[in-house]
């Protein structure tokens, strides 16, 4: 077997390991369920620039909730600076002056807070922050409950290698993980959430490979001055 055939079947075994995380999963969804039941805001943050990338993949796209407000921030964008992305990470007070530029963050909403590693100030920071604002916040992180504890509402875990590399390709460390595991119990937390609702395709942009636009009109109009991205 070579090294990327390797890579593909590890892979595939750890997704498949997801499902020990089903009793948060459930917990999770709960809260993401009653949040959209209520008309209110999921606010998402990832806290490094591979977390925050995985957004676009739950916001207005078909089969996305619609409720999702993404926090987005240049200073994570390695279209910014890949570098520059990098020094953020570590800068005292960085995370709560993003957090504080989304005008509709209400208590008591939901939060996801994507990450690797709890303890950089980025990610402690925005934990602060939502508890101080009265929000719920539900934390995926990589690893494991051994590996990275957090004081989250709810924790999800990928429980994937924390160096993020599967396989030696020619003698490199390479084969990453983390983005996959993390987008994969990301996608099942969603449906987890739409089983919860009495109406799911009421709750979800409709459309094939792209939104709709025509058919959801209503919606954008009414979430447009909601959700700063939209």
């Amino acid at each position: 077997m070579n090294q990327s055939q390797q890579y593909l079947e590890t892979l595939s075994a750890h997704v498949l390991s997801l499902k020990q995380e089903a009793r948060s999963l459930a917990a999770a969804a709960d809260i993401l369920a009653a949040a959209e039941a209520s008309d209110r805001l999921i606010h998402v943050f990832g806290t490094e620039p591979a977390a925050a990338s995985l957004i676009t993949g739950l916001f207005f796209r078909p089969g996305a909730l619609k409720q999702i407000n993404p926090i987005l921030d240049p200073s994570l964008d390695p279209a910014h600076g890949a570098y520059r992305s990098a020094m953020c990470l570590e800068l005292d007070g960085l995370a709560p002056c993003i957090l504080d530029y989304y005008e509709y963050v209400e208590a008591g909403e939901p939060i996801l807070l994507l990450g690797s590693d709890p303890a950089l100030p980025l990610f402690s920071q925005a934990l602060v922050w939502a508890k101080r604002k009265g929000l719920r916040p539900i934390a995926v992180l990589s690893g494991d409950s051994a590996s990275t504890p957090c004081d989250a509402d709810v924790v999800l875990y990928t429980h994937g290698s924390y160096a993020d590399t599967l396989v030696q390709a020619g003698g490199a460390a390479a084969g990453g993980e983390q983005t996959v595991l993390m987008a994969a119990l990301l996608h099942a937390l969603i449906i987890e959430t739409l089983e919860r609702l009495s109406d799911p395709a009421a709750h979800v942009w409709s459309g094939t490979h792209f939104v709709d636009i025509a058919e959801n009109q209503a919606e954008i109009d009414r979430l447009l001055f909601r959700i700063r991205h939209l």
